[in-house]
């Protein structure tokens, strides 16, 4: 399966994708996980709410006025994300 194929799998939630653009990426703001993991800035927001509810993102300030927010995996999120990568390499698989 080509990677443009996996992003399209309906396996792959929005969440999913956020999780997966965390590890591949480090702490990234919310407009620059929108761009790495390809999903509408609404759909970001949303998620990453959830996310933070689920323990499985954190998020921190950087910097001084105006704030930047950086989302970060915690160490649950690692997991989880860890476990996203082995589905993505099992679907990938012949």
């Amino acid at each position: 399966m080509s990677e443009n194929m996996f992003e399209r799998h309906p396996l792959l939630t929005v969440a999913a994708r956020l999780l997966m653009a965390l590890k591949a990426h480090g702490p990234q703001s919310q407009i620059e996980l929108t761009k790495s993991a390809k999903v509408a800035a609404s759909a970001a927001r949303y998620n990453l709410e959830l996310l933070r509810e689920m323990g499985l993102v954190k998020e921190e300030r950087a910097g001084t006025f105006p704030f930047k927010i950086l989302y970060s995996l915690t160490e649950k999120g690692e997991k989880v994300a860890e476990l996203l990568e082995q589905l993505k390499r099992l679907l990938e698989s012949p």
